[in-house]
């Protein structure tokens, strides 16, 4: 099989979805595998580390024009040619890119999905969660930052960059520890307790400040007395940020629904994680980092700040790189070898195909 390893083209997306190592796998098996030209430089790796491991670099037009594309992020439609095989993280499954998806059928391409690769109790086989959660909050309280200082008060994270600027993970909590403990007031929320939840825990942990913790079961809505009632509502009034960390599938229930707004602060922050577009924030929309955040307005004229970015994990480019390449190269194995994943396949034969109740 033609593989094509191509460089990401959503802006200030700087991961690459396979290292060298695992492009040597493929070729010791038998396969070619094309490398756009710096594909992974920004990740730091370069063309001579994936020439050394056997791989051939290529213009864009020619990586594009393989069999096999691999990426990260959704490709953008005029690069799919006819019966292509792509895998990469496309957000279709749940109606979020109808354009992509009308795409990829339109073209007859055989589409997996990284996000809905899922093993026998359907818990995600390709999943950077703990880095987005790291990403989100590290972010975020960057932004929190911002928030007060538009409101006349002391931004105590102005001395700190971005997490794009930072050499590594360590010296970015290095930064964030230099804030003192006690200036840092904040009520944070966490909704959810897995892998996102961990990373957003860890990034508080520099600043010794315990969150509140919501399972998924205290996110459910319920009657009392014939009455709508959620656990979440007494906790709202008093949060200043509140981190969306669960998954949400269509028909499930929202952890926030538009009119939960009224009762958070005026100038809460909502980081929304798992970022589903009217997902589990019903009010979220994905943002960009040019323009990560976006204002909603409540009835009562209350102003909740929305941070809602999509790609979190570039951030740590580097060590999302090796971490994405390490769970998806044996999938990526098994398509090239013709074999079919019972899971995360999107489209084939010009349909749509996804079942959520297969797994590996």
């Amino acid at each position: 099989m033609n593989i094509a390893l191509v460089k990401e083209t959503k802006i200030k997306e700087n991961r690459v979805a396979l290292i060298p190592e695992h492009i040597r796998i493929l070729i010791k098996t038998g396969h070619n595998v094309f490398v756009e030209k710096n594909a992974g430089l920004a990740a730091g790796f370069s063309n001579e580390e994936y020439q050394k491991a056997g791989a051939k670099i290529v213009s864009t037009e020619e990586a594009y024009s393989q069999k096999m594309i691999i990426r990260v992020k959704e490709p953008p439609i005029e690069t799919l040619k006819e019966n292509q095989i792509i895998l990469g993280y496309l957000h279709v499954e749940k109606g979020q890119n109808p354009t992509l998806l009308n795409a990829l059928l339109r073209k007859n391409i055989t589409a997996y999905a990284f996000e809905e690769i899922r093993d026998y109790r359907n818990h995600r086989l390709v999943s950077l969660g703990f880095e987005a959660g790291v990403a989100g909050m590290f972010e975020g309280l960057r932004t929190y930052g911002k928030i007060l200082e538009e409101q006349g008060k002391d931004n105590i994270f102005k001395d700190i960059k971005p997490l794009f600027e930072y050499p590594n993970k360590a010296e970015a909590y290095l930064a964030v520890r230099e804030v003192f403990p006690r200036d840092f007031t904040a009520n944070v929320c966490i909704a959810g307790y897995g892998k996102v939840s961990k990373g957003v825990q860890e990034v508080l942990a520099q600043l010794s400040c315990p969150p509140l913790i919501l399972k998924e079961e205290d996110t459910v809505r319920t009657k009392i007395l014939g009455k709508d009632y959620a656990y979440i509502w007494k906790h709202l009034p008093k949060i200043d940020i509140f981190v969306n960390a669960v998954v949400w599938n269509p028909g499930q229930q929202r952890v926030l629904e538009t009119e939960d707004l009224e009762l958070m602060k005026d100038k809460a922050l909502i980081i929304d994680i798992s970022c589903d577009a009217a997902g589990g924030v019903q009010t979220c929309r994905p943002t960009t980092w040019e323009n990560p955040t976006y204002s909603v307005k409540t009835e009562n004229a209350k102003e909740i700040i929305h941070f809602c970015i999509d790609n979190l994990p570039s951030t740590m480019a580097h060590d999302s790189s090796k971490a994405l390449s390490r769970y998806i190269v044996d999938f990526v194995l098994k398509v090239a070898n013709g074999e079919k994943l019972n899971s995360g396949l999107m489209t084939n034969e010009g349909k749509f195909v996804f079942n959520p109740n297969q797994n590996e």
